[in-house]
């Protein structure tokens, strides 16, 4: 599975062994992550903030962004021809 992100501080503490006072607080369950890398069961890449289509989910976005990214789901605006 392939998992894009735009946090690089979470991308880096998912691949590596990082211990200390800032992460000490994280639970140990939520490390699993780590072993599904080593396993090769999940791929984690980095994607910039102007190009994460799943910002329309999470924030409000200025018109341009929102029609990029509704564009890059395949979601279209309906034709008022078609409405009718």
């Amino acid at each position: 599975m392939t998992t894009h992100m735009d946090n690089q501080g979470a991308l880096f503490m998912a691949g590596n062994e990082v211990n200390n006072k800032r992460t000490k607080h994280i639970d140990i369950r939520y490390h699993a992550i780590r072993d599904w890398i080593k396993k090769k069961l999940i791929k984690l890449f980095f994607v910039s903030t102007d190009d994460n289509v799943a910002d329309i989910f999470t924030k409000a976005l200025n018109s341009l962004k929102t029609i990029k990214f509704r564009t890059a789901l395949g979601v279209v605006k309906p034709s008022t021809e078609a409405s009718k």
